[in-house]
């Protein structure tokens, strides 16, 4: 099994500008609406998170 920096590593590599913008589009950075429940705001909050840890490899 690889180490997280080694697995961060390999994805960081593969990462393209072009499909980050993508998955940005696809989940965009939103503020909850009041009539959202608990569990839609975690889930889109998950997904953004993924994003900017997937942007974190590539710029930082």
């Amino acid at each position: 099994m690889e180490s997280p920096d080694a697995l961060k590593r390999i994805i960081g590599q593969q990462m393209t500008d072009e499909l980050l913008d993508a998955l940005d589009q696809l989940f965009p950075e939103k503020t909850p609406e009041l009539t959202d429940s608990i569990d839609q705001v975690r889930y889109a909050s998950g997904q953004r998170s993924v994003i900017r840890f997937l942007r974190g490899l590539i710029n930082g």
